[in-house]
């Protein structure tokens, strides 16, 4: 599952036009990977950046102008292959630009990833990639049981 956190002032995504708009982006990267659209998780956390309530500060000042993203990775791992952190980074760059750098917004954003044995749907271990239930799954847009003992043979292979 990608999940991506928007931290971000109020000004940033004002509209639920602009929010469907990353989201659309977002799930089309991961799809286009073969991944399942439910997989795909975006949430917003409008932030009060006004100097007398302020919940975002970015060097001791409220944070006005500022977006932080933290990029959530289960069903992708990059194995600490730099080649993959690199084509990782410049698809959630090309995601970002018009939708916040060309805003002339503030950003940084980080992705963590966890191990995919540590993470289940609807009590279900998700099939790893290669799997056919992977295929099912998309296919579907929801999870189905399958041969779970598979899956554990795949991640101790791996």
């Amino acid at each position: 599952m990608p999940l991506w956190q928007f931290f971000h002032p109020p000004s940033a995504f004002k509209t639920a036009e602009e929010k469907q708009a990353v989201v659309k982006d977002v799930t089309n990267l991961y799809t286009s990977w073969g991944l399942p659209a439910f997989y795909v998780v975006v949430q917003f956390f409008p932030l009060t950046v006004d100097a007398n309530n302020a919940n975002a500060f970015v060097g001791g000042e409220p944070a006005t102008n500022f977006v932080r993203i933290i990029v959530h990775h289960l069903a992708f791992q990059s194995m600490g292959n730099l080649a993959a952190h690199k084509r990782i980074s410049s698809n959630i760059d090309t995601i970002l630009k018009p939708h916040v750098a060309d805003k002339g917004l503030d950003w940084e954003y980080h992705v963590a990833e966890s191990p995919p044995t540590m993470w289940k749907i609807n009590g279900l271990v998700p099939p790893v990639m290669g799997n056919p239930a992977v295929k099912i799954w998309a296919a579907d847009n929801r999870p189905s049981p399958y041969d779970e003992d598979a899956v554990g043979k795949e991640l101790e292979g791996k």
